[in-house]
């Protein structure tokens, strides 16, 4: 019986991420706690969800310029810069976003032995083109969202990462969050 329940819950939890998650817009209102801060790096300046923390000086997550997580430790977003050398940027300028992720995509995908729940798909917000992706990683049952973002002179990585166990509402309203924190960045 427990096993059945079990098999139940994880059947549940897939099928409203494909139904909620990968399909559902990602609303951008949710609130933000006021004024900017400013990133490691001094690139970017961010506000912090409501209901959420700024984990900047945690030294666990050194190489994110920002890292938030939310009050109840079961949600995190990060904020990396992704280095390329000369090729991969000549790659990128031919290529553009969409290619870049479906790399990085097999990549996660491969590492984490994770499932894909929505390929690489671009989209524009504020005049910028984006990349996302999501997939849900077999171990851990951790849902990720992935963003790629270029600017003129660098590349980020946005990492929305609900942790395994929850189901697919709160990993559409950690992704809405996700959304919200992209679309208020300045560069």
């Amino acid at each position: 019986m427990i096993h059945r329940s079990r098999l139940f819950t994880h059947l549940t939890f897939f099928l409203a991420c494909i139904g909620g998650c990968a399909s559902l817009p990602y609303s951008s209102d949710y609130p933000l706690q006021p004024g900017y801060l400013l990133s490691s790096d001094g690139a970017l300046r961010y506000r912090v969800p409501v209901g959420w923390f700024d984990a900047q000086d945690d030294a666990r997550m050194h190489n994110a310029v920002i890292w938030l997580v939310r009050n109840d430790y079961a949600s995190t977003i990060s904020i990396s810069e992704v280095h390329l050398d000369s090729a991969a940027k000549t790659n990128l300028q031919a290529e553009g976003l969409l290619k870049l992720a479906s790399l990085t995509l097999s990549l996660s995908a491969g590492e984490q032995s994770a499932n894909v729940l929505r390929p690489p798909q671009r989209f524009t917000t504020n005049g910028m083109e984006w990349c996302a992706y999501e997939l849900i990683t077999a171990s851990t049952r951790d849902t990720l969202r992935v963003v790629l973002a270029r600017t003129d002179s660098r590349l980020y990585d946005i990492t929305a990462l609900v942790s395994g166990g929850h189901d697919g509402v709160l990993c559409h309203e950690v992704f809405s969050v996700q959304q919200r924190v992209l679309e208020s960045l300045k560069w």
